[in-house]
């Protein structure tokens, strides 16, 4: 998903560099996209099409708010999770990354562990 362009009627407005998860309901609420005056925003998951080149938005006057005024109120950004050591059902490992499901759930986790990378369902996320 971080791969691709975000756009309205095929003009491209920005590219996501970041998911932002709301870890008590296990799901990705948004993302942290780029836009071209290289201004951070935070840009709701409801309001887009994600396809398999690119993530489209119904409107270019969707809810932009800037993701440092978000943050603060518990949001959280899927790459600082990266690479935080965590214990899922008994499979402890490294966070490499999460897997979300159509309607923006997290499915599993991809864990780095002695043994190569293992998926994982969530259940919860504790941090070690």
């Amino acid at each position: 998903m971080l791969r691709l362009p975000v756009c309205f009627n095929g003009i491209e407005l920005g590219r996501p560099v970041d998911v932002l998860l709301d870890r008590q309901a296990s799901r990705a609420v948004g993302l942290e996209v780029v836009c071209g005056n290289d201004e951070r925003r935070f840009l709701p998951l409801a309001v887009t099409t994600v396809g398999d080149d690119l993530i489209a938005i119904g409107s270019p006057f969707c809810s932009w708010t800037r993701v440092a005024e978000l943050l603060p109120r518990g949001g959280e950004d899927a790459c600082a999770l990266r690479g935080a050591r965590i214990d899922q059902r008994g499979v402890e490992g490294v966070l490499r990354d999460i897997v979300l499901g159509e309607d923006g759930r997290i499915e599993p986790v991809v864990l780095a562990t002695g043994d190569g990378t293992q998926r994982v369902p969530l259940d919860g996320l504790s941090l070690s």
